[in-house]
């Protein structure tokens, strides 16, 4: 579904273009990055309450649909499991970007990648893209 999203919003059918562009669509970039970024490539079918309960109702009368329910079912679960965590990471820093202090901006949770515990932060998008060209070495606008 996710490379169903991806050509729908580029024209591009490609796996490699949509592995590629993964890889790149929350990555800010160099200076002078000007490839298009379309946002989330989540449709309406990741919303568990829609989804599963029409696909195990119709797989209780059809056993063929089972494996298609349960496969859904643990997608939607990899999907989701990190939620609680984000939801909470953005409560506790009050709604507000944790650099600038902004709340009038789109916030979002990013993670830190790190073999233990992973750091979670809120930040707007100027201060995320800020935070990691600071981490790469890169210079600052």
């Amino acid at each position: 579904d996710h490379l169903v999203v991806y050509a729908l919003q580029t024209g591009d059918w490609s796996v490699e273009g949509a592995l590629v562009y993964n890889r790149y669509r929350h990555d800010p970039g160099e200076a002078g990055d000007a490839r298009p970024r379309y946002g989330p490539l989540r449709s309406w079918l990741h919303n568990p309450l829609l989804v599963l309960p029409p696909i195990w109702v119709a797989a209780v009368g059809r056993p063929a649909l089972r494996p298609v329910a349960l496969g859904l079912s643990l997608h939607l679960l990899l999907d989701y499991i990190w939620w609680p965590r984000y939801t909470l990471a953005f409560w506790r820093s009050g709604r507000r970007c944790e650099h600038c202090g902004r709340s009038d901006r789109r916030l979002t949770v990013h993670w830190r990648r790190a073999w233990g515990e992973p750091e979670l932060r809120t930040l707007c998008r100027p201060c995320f893209e800020r935070s990691v060209r600071l981490a790469r070495g890169s210079v600052v606008h």
